[in-house]
């Protein structure tokens, strides 16, 4: 479960929401992270275009998918948006996605039945 402390979601291992996020992992990194990898590690990352990606270790390959924003915001901000992947609900948080998605399979055909399990913490999380 997550809760809310000072704006910043932390979760019950005691992760803050920005330390899912990997800054300075583009595609080919993170499919290099997670080839070897139990189906359902992920990470999630910064993409080129400053919108985020969740990549995560499928049964047969990694898949990379854009987590959309969909409020009128220009640019990625952590806080105050609206986050949805792929075909599924709307989120407040990264937390509530990460949450969601532990417990209902991604909604993105190649991921049948995959569930967010281990995620690959950023380097620079404490």
């Amino acid at each position: 479960m997550f809760c809310r402390t000072n704006g910043i979601f932390l979760g019950r291992e005691g992760y803050f929401e920005r330390d899912f996020i990997h800054y300075d992992v583009d595609r080919v990194l993170a499919e290099g992270r997670l080839i070897n990898c139990d189906v359902g590690t992920f990470l999630i990352r910064l993409r080129q275009n400053n919108s985020l990606a969740l990549s995560i270790r499928a049964t047969k390959k990694v898949l990379h998918i854009k987590l959309e924003i969909k409020n009128n915001f220009p640019t990625f901000k952590l806080h105050n948006n609206l986050w949805v992947l792929g075909e599924g609900p709307s989120f407040t948080s990264i937390a509530s996605v990460i949450r969601y998605y532990r417990t209902h399979p991604l909604p993105i055909r190649g991921a049948d039945h995959v569930l967010l399990r281990t995620p690959i913490l950023a380097a620079n999380s404490f």
